[in-house]
C-alpha cells in the first residue's frame, strides 16, 4: 500500500499533524498558567472594589465638608485678596519660619 491510494494510513501525514498539537505536559502548564492569573484578577478585582469603596466614602465626606463651606462663604474679592496675601506670603518667606500674628492682608 502506497500513501494516498486511498487504503490503510498515512503515517506521515499523521505525523505532521500530530506534531501540530500541545503535549499535555504543555497543555497542563498553560492551564496551571492561565488559572494563576485568573486567580490573581480576582484578587485584583477586590483590592479595587474595597479602594473605590474607600474612595467613594472619601469623597462623600469631601462633598459634605464643601457644602458646610458654602454655607460661610465670603465674596470673591474678599477670597482674592487673602489667596493674594497667602501667595506673597509664602513668596517672601519660603523656608523661613513664619510669623502669622505680625503680618495682615
Amino acid at each position: 500500500m502506497k500513501p494516498g491510494d486511498g487504503e490503510g494510513i498515512d503515517t506521515d501525514a499523521l505525523s505532521k499533524l500530530l506534531d501540530q498539537y500541545t503535549t499535555k505536559g504543555d497543555f497542563e502548564n498553560l492551564k496551571g498558567r492561565v488559572e494563576k492569573l485568573e486567580k490573581e484578577l480576582d484578587e485584583f478585582k477586590d483590592k479595587s472594589k474595597k479602594k473605590l469603596k474607600k474612595h467613594k466614602k472619601e469623597l462623600k465626606d469631601h462633598d459634605e465638608e464643601i457644602e458646610k463651606l458654602k454655607k460661610g462663604k465670603v465674596g470673591n474679592d474678599t477670597f482674592e485678596s487673602e489667596i493674594i496675601f497667602i501667595k506673597n506670603l509664602l513668596n517672601k518667606h519660603s523656608g523661613d519660619n513664619i510669623d502669622l500674628s505680625s503680618m495682615s492682608p
